[in-house]
């Protein structure tokens, strides 16, 4: 596990650059986590499957609103729809524990089944219909909020190595008056960062861009003795 995590880093660093004229350099920067600091990047390339995922949701919005005339396999998509019309003017903490709530009720099914590869990006209309892994828990969280009006700038989908599982995992971060909270597909409540000691963040990625996350100096002097 810790080759093949500084096997990432290392193809992510080939892509940090200088960021292009008019990139934000100040985005709401969250705080550090998971004892490490980030460096964000301008290059998104390796990061296709973020993009094709987003490139598809855009398409299926717009039957988000569609309504349903019967209760067919379909029906998830009009729950969704009830849930976020139901939470517009609830405070940000209810919106995130319900949507995290909605989701985690999902089937869990791994992609292989699913789609019959080894890593697919779901749509939320998608993980609605057939399930998903981790990454489409947080994906769908993802679009709930920013349909609900959270600031892309608050909301971050990480990548990590999951210390306790000795597996790659990833969870939705969202960062709230100076406090970061992890949805994550198993857990059943959303926790906040500061209470979590097994994620070694990889990666972090939203609209905007991606940032690459590394042990701070003190973490690797502690690693270290």
């Amino acid at each position: 596990m810790r080759s093949l995590f500084r096997f990432v880093i290392a193809v992510l660093l080939s892509l940090l650059g200088p960021l292009p004229y008019g990139y934000a350099t100040d985005t709401a920067a969250f705080p550090p986590m998971f004892g490490a600091g980030e460096t964000r990047g301008a290059d998104m390339r390796a990061f296709g499957k973020w993009l094709d995922a987003l490139r598809r949701e855009r398409i299926d919005a717009g039957s988000y609103d569609e309504d349903c005339e019967n209760r067919s396999p379909d029906c998830l998509r009009c729950d969704w729809r009830r849930l976020i019309a139901s939470l517009h003017g609830r405070s940000r903490l209810e919106q995130l524990s319900s949507v995290h709530s909605f989701m985690n009720a999902r089937r869990w099914v791994d992609d292989r089944v699913n789609y019959g590869i080894g890593d697919y990006w779901a749509t939320p209309l998608e993980f609605l219909a057939r399930g998903g892994d981790c990454e489409d828990y947080a994906f769908a969280k993802y679009i709930s909020l920013r349909r609900l009006g959270l600031p892309v700038e608050a909301i971050r989908l990480l990548v990590l190595n999951d210390l306790n599982a000795g597996q790659p995992h990833a969870v939705l971060l969202v960062h709230l008056d100076g406090q970061v909270w992890v949805l994550d597909n198993l857990a059943p409540t959303i926790v906040r960062s500061t209470s979590i000691r097994h994620f070694e963040p990889i990666y972090s990625i939203n609209e905007l861009g991606w940032w690459l996350h590394r042990p701070t100096p003190q973490e690797q002097r502690l690693a270290r003795r």
